[in-house]
């Protein structure tokens, strides 16, 4: 089989960690892993002796990995480790239906802690045992009951979807969104957060950063995403013809969704310049912020969500703010008042009734991987994979 050495350096056995089967003291270690662990000096990997190797080293662990659990057949670990170490857990582990990763650690927490916050909040919502307990429990049950979402359809948005119709002008979408975003409801265009100050950690400092945007990726709207974005067009009109739109109204709203989120998209860096702390450094005042989108009334804005004074904030990109400014003076009030039905839409899709919800998995799923939506627990015990488990995880722990 040759030997190994760390960087690269096959077949001469020179190295700090060369493998090697001639006794020496390199042959300890191999990839970072000591033998000396699996037991007295015999065969090694790279003399004809994998299976006796791996017969007496059956008790040991290895990064946390019973020896047991790795592969028994091809591959070697000299020629692809991470199958000869993982391969075993991987088949007898598969990703369930409603996920899209799954780990041997934090998956499994996940899921421990979700059976635990659901015992809790199913208990209270049954017997609360104080005036807390039933609030929190009640806001539970209503969450859980899926006859009643299908009884009130679209009441839960009426607030939201009202004071979107009652937009008249272009002037008003700062309002709009501030009001949405007091109500808990999506407020789409940009982010607003508080962090760290990028030159100073210990100082907080208001931030603005772009949104806005429905898929995943800015990537996603252009380019090789064509059939992305067809899909998403019909998964559009689908979703407004739940709500009553004719074809045709569906179809002229989708329009002026993709319309907005495409110019969006064009305005927005990639992932990796947005992760760049000096690009996304912009530090304002609030005048400032007022000349970079004068056709967005930041302080009606700021007053809807916040009752501190702004005197500075940090602007992640300021281009995109730009943007925001010619869509907001060049775009009808229709095309925006369709843009945010769609947000609100979309975003609470969860609370709706289940034509609604089936519709965003059927749209979703193709791109994020899942197989089958994550079901509502009810007043029965979580469904998979909580279910099969909670009694592996009681045992362990």
């Amino acid at each position: 089989m040759g030997a190994l050495v760390d960087g690269g350096n096959r077949g001469s056995g020179t190295g700090k960690r060369a493998l090697r089967g001639d006794g020496g003291k390199d042959d300890r270690h191999w990839h970072g892993f000591s033998l000396r662990r699996f037991g007295k000096r015999g065969p090694r990997p790279d003399n004809g002796g994998l299976a006796q190797w791996r017969k007496g080293a059956q008790s040991a662990h290895c990064g946390g990995v019973s020896i047991s659990q790795l592969s028994t057949r091809a591959p070697t670990p000299c020629t692809d480790f991470y199958q000869y170490a993982c391969g075993n857990w991987i088949k007898g582990n598969p990703v369930p239906g409603d996920q899209v990763r799954w780990g041997r650690s934090f998956s499994l927490l996940q899921e421990r802690n979700l059976y635990d916050l659901w015992q809790e909040l199913a208990r209270a919502a049954a017997k609360p045992a104080s005036p807390l307990e039933k609030k929190y429990g009640d806001f539970f049950a209503a969450c859980m009951d899926v006859e009643e979402l299908q009884k009130k359809g679209l009441d839960s948005l009426k607030p939201a979807l009202e004071r979107i119709s009652a937009l008249n002008d272009s002037k008003g979408i700062a309002t709009l969104i501030g009001d949405l975003a007091a109500a808990g409801d999506p407020a789409p265009l940009f982010g607003l957060d508080v962090e760290p100050a990028p030159k100073d950690s210990k100082k907080p400092i208001l931030s603005i950063s772009q949104g806005g945007l429905t898929l995943p990726d800015r990537e996603n709207y252009g380019g090789n995403s064509r059939y992305i974005v067809k899909r998403y067009r019909s998964h559009i009109v689908r979703v407004f013809m739940l709500t009553g739109d004719t074809l045709e109204q569906a179809g002229s709203e989708a329009a002026a969704v993709l319309g907005i989120e495409s110019a969006l998209a064009h305005a927005s860096t990639n992932r990796a310049e947005s992760a760049d702390p000096e690009k996304r450094y912009h530090v304002l005042t609030l005048a400032d912020l007022a000349k970079l989108a004068p056709n967005f009334d930041f302080s009606v804005y700021f007053s809807h969500v916040t009752t501190l004074p702004i005197e500075t904030l940090n602007v992640a990109n300021p281009d995109f703010l730009k943007t925001v400014n010619k869509l907001i003076a060049s775009l009808p009030i229709d095309s925006w008042r369709s843009y945010f039905r769609w947000h609100i839409l979309s975003e609470q899709a969860g609370a709706l009734p289940k034509e609604f919800r089936d519709e965003d998995f059927a749209f979703g799923a193709p791109i994020s991987g899942g197989k089958r939506s994550r079901r509502r627990a009810g007043n029965n015990a979580p469904q998979s994979p909580i279910r099969h488990l909670v009694k592996p995880l009681r045992r362990s722990g």
